[in-house]
């Protein structure tokens, strides 16, 4: 086989890889989380805090490094294979496609009381398209411009993700941040929407807008939980680029 063909094969199964691993640690993640404090909402971006921590994962070596791994999911692949498969991701994730728009932004913030290594600062330029800001971290003004990044990565739909307090004394503060809108396929008619009771987890209910919609989705039912998929618009090769999973 030609050159390209091996590449691509090795891209694509970099990609699975990748995609698996954030799979695997985003459910333990959510787990965690929800044994933690089971009366909460949790909204979470497993692959927001993978694509942070492989940053970081970067700069990790020995016992450090055998740990994360193991965390993340990585298990045995090569440094190189997790930094070609997240940045291929990225790639895929990002094209544009009509009807959605999806932005996946990095950056590094440097205090100015070290010296980084460089190949640190150019890996993850280059494999997670890193911004990276030198700065007084001990600053006020440091939480202020880490903040008005991520407003500006959000569209203004996240205006503060850390405080002064967060980051004082910090050597490196990693940040991703991650957007996203979409229409769906078959939208939901505004008209059909409709007060209703929804019971919490307390059994007391309280009342919501349920949004309506009657139309043929993929679905699945066992005994252990439902789940339907809710596609958004199609790509440009008439398949959905993105779905919303619900499970109950």
């Amino acid at each position: 086989s030609s050159p390209d063909v091996k590449s691509t094969k090795i891209a694509i199964s970099q990609n699975k890889d990748i995609a698996s691993a954030i799979s695997d640690f985003g459910f333990r993640l959510y787990s965690k989380i929800a044994d933690s404090d089971s009366q909460k909402n949790i909204f979470i971006s497993p692959a927001s805090v993978e694509l942070a921590l492989a940053m970081t994962f970067n700069g990790a070596s020995g016992t450090t490094k055998d740990a994360m791994s193991k965390t993340l999911g990585y298990n045995c692949m090569p440094l190189e294979s997790v930094n070609s498969g997240n940045k291929n991701l990225m790639a895929s994730l990002m094209q544009p496609e009509k009807g959605i728009e999806l932005d996946v932004a990095n950056s590094l913030w440097c205090s100015d009381r070290y010296d980084f290594n460089p190949g640190f600062i150019s890996t993850n330029k280059s494999y997670y398209s890193a911004e990276t800001r030198t700065l007084d971290l001990n600053s006020p003004e440091a939480a202020k411009s880490i903040n008005a990044w991520v407003s500006d990565k959000t569209r203004q739909n996240i205006t503060s993700i850390v405080s002064s307090s967060d980051i004082n004394n910090a050597m490196l503060v990693l940040v991703n941040a991650v957007y996203f809108k979409g229409k769906w396929l078959t939208e939901f008619p505004k008209a059909n929407t409709q007060q209703g009771s929804f019971t919490l987890l307390d059994t007391s209910s309280k009342n919501v807008q349920y949004m309506r919609l009657s139309d043929k989705f993929t679905y699945m039912e066992n005994d252990k939980f439902q789940a339907v998929n809710l596609p958004y618009k199609k790509g440009a090769d008439g398949v959905p680029s993105a779905s919303m999973y619900i499970f109950l």
